[in-house]
């Protein structure tokens, strides 16, 4: 007998295109950074992952509802700017490869943030 307050079950459609997306964003994650790699130099590929973190942050206010601290908001800014001073020195600019950093970074944030609502029993 079911409890009365039991969150119903997702149905099959839900689960297999949950599976489907996951299964996505873990090839694609691998598919550019193997692209990225081999096109990129590494000073401006350290500085353009950095941007993973606000991603994830800004993902999870938007699907999760999660709020930070200004602390925290301004921590992650302290990361990015740090990476950009430590990367000063590399002026190579190839767009292609900033674009696949940053669809690199999208796809891990998003990874990380389906995850998370996943393993979190108290995340909707």
């Amino acid at each position: 007998m079911e409890e009365p307050n039991a969150a119903p079950l997702p149905s099959r459609l839900a689960r297999l295109l949950s599976a489907l997306f996951y299964g996505t964003c873990s090839f694609l994650i691998v598919l550019v950074n193997k692209a990225l790699l081999t096109t990129y130099g590494l000073p401006m590929f350290t500085v353009l992952r950095k941007f993973t973190i606000p991603f994830t942050l800004l993902l999870e206010a938007i699907i999760l509802g999660t709020q930070y601290s200004l602390n925290i908001i301004l921590s992650v800014l302290a990361i990015v700017l740090g990476a950009f001073i430590a990367a000063g020195s590399d002026l190579t600019f190839n767009l292609e490869g900033y674009i696949f950093v940053f669809l690199n970074d999208i796809f891990t944030a998003a990874n990380g943030v389906y995850t998370k609502q996943k393993m979190d029993p108290k995340v909707p």
